[in-house]
C-alpha cells in the first residue's frame, strides 16, 4: 500500500512511476554489488590478518601489484611500488591471486641469461668457458665485488641453456647463470643491481675470450 501511495505521489508530481521503478531496481542492484564487494574485501582482509601470508615491510609479488607492504587494512592492502608509488589493492584481489612473499624465504635466487656468439672454432672450448666462468663468479674477489660479500647458499652455476631464434631469424646460443644467495638484507632494488653486476662480469669475461654478444657489436 505504501508503495502505491508513493507512486501516485510521484505521478502527481509529474514523475513517471515506471522511471521510479526502473531507477529503484538499478539502484538496488548497484547497492547489492557494492555491498558484496565490501563484504568480500572485509572477509579477505580478516583472512590475511589471521593467516599472515605477509606482514608490513614484506616484499610481495601478485597479479595486481608488486612492492613493499606498508599497511594491511580490513578492505585494502597498501603497497609501495618499486618506483615509490603508493598502491591500494582490494584484499579480495590479493586473496584470489597467486601472491609471492620474497622476504620470508631463506634463499633468494635469480637467473641471468646472456645471448652469445662463439668465436671461430670456439664451441669446442664451450665447457672450458663455462668452468672458467663458474670459477670467476665463485671466487672470493667476485663475492666481495659483485655480491657485496653476501653468503652464497649454492655455488654459482653456468650452463648453455639452449638456442633461441632472434627477430632477425638468427639462431643464438643462450648462456644461463644461476645465482642463489642467502635472503638477508635483499630487496628488489638490490637484486636488480646484483643482476646488472653479474651481467657486466659475464659479458666482460666472454668478450675477453673472443665471444661476441648480439646487440653489443658496433654497426659497421
Amino acid at each position: 500500500a505504501y508503495v502505491l501511495i508513493a507512486l501516485r505521489w510521484f505521478q502527481a508530481a509529474g514523475v513517471d512511476p515506471q522511471t521510479v521503478l526502473a531507477f529503484g531496481g538499478v539502484g538496488g542492484l548497484a547497492i547489492g554489488l557494492a555491498s558484496q564487494s565490501l563484504v568480500g574485501n572485509f572477509i579477505s582482509g580478516l583472512l590475511l590478518l589471521v593467516t599472515r601470508p605477509f606482514t608490513v615491510n614484506d616484499e610481495i609479488h601478485s597479479d595486481d601489484v608488486e612492492g613493499k607492504v606498508t599497511g594491511i587494512g580490513w578492505n585494502y592492502t597498501e603497497v609501495e611500488s618499486p618506483l615509490g608509488s603508493a598502491v591500494k589493492v582490494p584484499n579480495a584481489n590479493i586473496s584470489a591471486s597467486k601472491c609471492v612473499n620474497k622476504t620470508v624465504g631463506i634463499m633468494r635466487g635469480f637467473d641471468v641469461t646472456v645471448p652469445i656468439r662463439f668465436p671461430e672454432g670456439g664451441f669446442d672450448g664451450c665447457q672450458e668457458m663455462l668452468n672458467g666462468l663458474e670459477a670467476l663468479l665463485n671466487a672470493d674477489d667476485a663475492n666481495k665485488e659483485i655480491f657485496g660479500g653476501r653468503k652464497q647458499l649454492e655455488p654459482v652455476a653456468a650452463h648453455l641453456k639452449g638456442m633461441e631464434v632472434t627477430h632477425h631469424g638468427d639462431i643464438t646460443p643462450i648462456l644461463l647463470v644461476e645465482v642463489r644467495l642467502e635472503n638477508r638484507d635483499l630487496d628488489d632494488t638490490i637484486e636488480m643491481r646484483l643482476i646488472s653486476q653479474v651481467n657486466v662480469a659475464v659479458i666482460g669475461y666472454l668478450r675477453g675470450l673472443g665471444y661476441s654478444i648480439p646487440g653489443l657489436e658496433r654497426s659497421k
